[in-house]
């Protein structure tokens, strides 16, 4: 083929193959859904070969044809098929008609491919694929000259006049531009051998090499018209691939079954539709691209999206909606709440819109006030992405069309990051606490003062007041050490000898808890450590206190506590402190994700948080913390911390 002629054809038409309007709308529709399927979306590329030659030209070159998708994530797929749709020309489906003919005359070829294949039990879908392909050259010289190809050739059904008249007019074949274009894109000469000689003779091809053979043979088959066998086809049928001639007209039938099988789904895809749905997928792109680059926060993409005002995001934090953008006192509210509309919504994940009158909790009432609206409409964004409340005007509504487009993209970008909470909006809440904890907590050590006076030095008492006195100032201080949340302020840690620490813990659990009895088991010999007294306080409180409420109203509880020195682990030296309980074990599903936070078997009142926070106290100390656990059915019923502390922790 003159390379002036292939030149041409690249410089018209570019290589970019006129795609079928149906497979093309297919392919978008298929690559927006929420719930994409890599194998549905190699399917529709492989129904058409303007789609399957965008992907053969872009990706590296394959030892097969069959393996083109290896490699491609779900986000090429919607990315090439958004491109696509955008350079569709909207204007040529006057022209549709001949491309629906080459298309099917590609998928039939392909199909006839796979069945000689079978026949010769070697691969099917590279020979499905390279018949596919073997009309991309007719489909190239149709975009390179326009009407003048589709007027020349429309109406000609015989391959041999239709390759005169493409050298002809054009001074080149489609077969040979096949041929070549495969070339280009890095395939080997057993693969466009078989597409440049796909016209040759029955005869001729009884010599040729299998592929050719089979390319060849199936453009024979195709060549059949009405019922009359053609002699010289069903020869080389038999000499070639030893097949009756009835056989032959079987594997077309077939062949055309299972075309018209994958045709079915596309026949309900309407024109009128493909701008609507193209345009819903520029904005789920345009809306995913901002939300990803941060270019636009979610409440300003939805006042472009859908024309509303004002937004206010609830965000799931804890067990709490918490609504941000925030003024004054935050917008919060349980997100199991029976109550509320939007709670309602998170729960059901349902869309919902509400006037003035519909909703019955404060807060909602609060956020029209701050919408300034007297309705909203309340969209579910995810599980981590919580619920986006839309003020709406009288008479205004949200575009159902974007609406799914809109939720997907911001539930996705929203699930990949975490909540996020003013650091200022902490440390705000944090002293409110702290105020009110610190008045009661005053009151107490004034009672505790003036009962010291009241009782003579030398009673064992004072020891007692002293103890719970300082428990009071540990208190405080752990409130003051929230508060300082996102600050640059390293916790003070000191050399102790944990057996004093607990011991003094053991006494006040027995004053605390007569129906349970506390074993202490400590090592004489135990090193001195390097940690945070208070936090290692609390990780020892938390501890016990669960281990209580474990035991409950069970008449044997008993609860040990034991150290132990110069522990070797993974070749390091730790301090070992054991808390056992005799209760009733954790629960498995429990015990998966112990540490979490939000994981509670105690049911309502109880957050989860209390073994996170240990855990954290711990690691903050380079301590390490486990748990053995066993239920009745497994053994003992009952349950072991076991906390490790390293010997060596100098003060940084």
């Amino acid at each position: 083929m003159p390379d002036h002629a292939l030149s041409k054809i690249h410089h018209l038409a570019g290589f970019q193959f006129p795609a079928v309007r149906k497979t093309l709308q297919h392919f978008l529709k298929i690559s927006q859904q929420d719930q994409q399927d890599l194998s549905e979306l190699v399917a529709v590329v492989e129904l058409d070969p303007s789609l399957l030659a965008v992907f053969l030209s872009t990706n590296p070159q394959k030892e097969k044809l069959g393996d083109w998708h290896q490699d491609i994530d779900l986000s090429r797929y919607k990315q090439t098929a958004l491109t696509l749709c955008n350079h569709f020309n909207f204007e040529g489906f006057s022209d549709e008609q001949f491309y629906l003919t080459l298309w099917q005359r590609s998928l039939m070829q392909g199909a006839v491919c796979a069945a000689l294949a079978e026949k010769l039990g070697v691969d099917a879908t590279e020979h499905r694929l390279l018949g596919l392909c073997a009309g991309l050259g007719h489909h190239l010289l149709a975009k390179t000259f326009g009407k003048k190809y589709i007027q020349l050739t429309a109406s000609i059904s015989s391959r041999d006049k239709l390759l005169q008249m493409e050298f002809e007019h054009f001074g080149i074949n489609g077969n040979n531009v096949s041929a070549r274009i495969l070339s280009q894109w890095g395939y080997g000469t057993s693969l466009t051998d078989a597409l440049c000689y796909q016209y040759s003779s029955p005869g001729a091809l009884i010599e040729a090499s299998q592929r050719v053979q089979i390319v060849g043979f199936s453009n024979c088959l195709l060549d059949l018209s009405g019922a009359l066998p053609n002699e010289e086809v069903i020869k080389a049928g038999k000499e070639i691939f030893n097949v009756e001639s009835q056989d032959l007209f079987d594997i077309l039938s077939q062949a055309e079954f299972n075309v018209n099988r994958s045709l079915v789904q596309l026949d309900e895809l309407e024109a009128e539709n493909f701008q609507k749905e193209l345009a819903q997928a520029n904005i789920a792109e345009s809306i995913s691209n901002s939300l990803s680059s941060n270019s636009l926060s979610l409440s300003h993409l939805a006042g472009l999206v859908f024309g509303i005002k004002n937004s206010i995001h609830f965000q799931l934090v804890g067990n709490q909606l918490i609504a941000s953008p925030h003024e004054g006192d935050v917008l919060s509210l349980p997100h199991d709440s029976q109550r509320s509309q939007i709670a309602k919504c998170y729960q059901t994940g349902k869309t919902i819109t509400a006037e003035r009158e519909a909703l019955s909790s404060i807060v909602e009432k609060q956020l029209l006030q701050r919408l300034g609206t007297d309705a909203c409409c309340l969209l579910f964004l995810g599980a981590q992405g919580g619920v986006l409340a839309c003020g709406l005007g009288k008479n205004q509504s949200i575009n159902e069309g974007l609406l799914g487009n809109f939720q997907s993209a911001a539930a996705q970008h929203l699930s990949q990051e975490k909540p996020h909470i003013e650091l200022e909006y902490v440390h705000a809440r944090v002293s409110e606490v702290t105020h009110e904890v610190n008045n009661p907590l005053a009151i107490v050590q004034n009672y505790l003062h003036t009962l010291s006076l009241k009782i003579d030095e030398d009673s064992p008492v004072q020891a007692d007041i002293k103890t719970i006195s300082r428990e009071m100032l540990r208190v405080a201080g752990i409130v003051k050490k929230y508060g300082q949340i996102g600050r640059q302020e390293d916790l003070l840690r000191e050399e102790v000898n944990i057996n004093e620490l607990l011991d003094e813990l053991i006494k006040i659990f027995r004053g605390g808890h007569d129906s349970i009895k506390f074993k202490a088991q400590l090592d004489s010999a135990m090193p001195q450590v390097v940690i945070t007294p208070d936090s290692f306080k609390q990780v020892v409180v938390n501890l016990v206190k669960n281990a209580v409420e474990a035991i409950g109203t069970q008449p044997d509880g008993q609860i040990e506590i034991s150290s132990h020195g110069s522990i070797n682990f993974g070749g390091d030296q730790f301090i070992e402190i054991l808390i056992s309980d005799n209760g009733p074990g954790i629960p498995l599903e429990i015990r998966d994700k112990l540490f979490q936070a939000n994981n509670s078997s105690k049911g309502i009142g109880h957050s989860g948080l209390g073994l996170s926070i240990v855990k954290q106290l711990l690691s903050d100390m380079s301590g390490l913390i486990s748990c053995r656990s066993q239920i009745k059915g497994e053994g003992s019923p009952g349950t072991t911390f076991q906390i490790l502390i390293p010997l060596v922790n100098a003060v940084s």
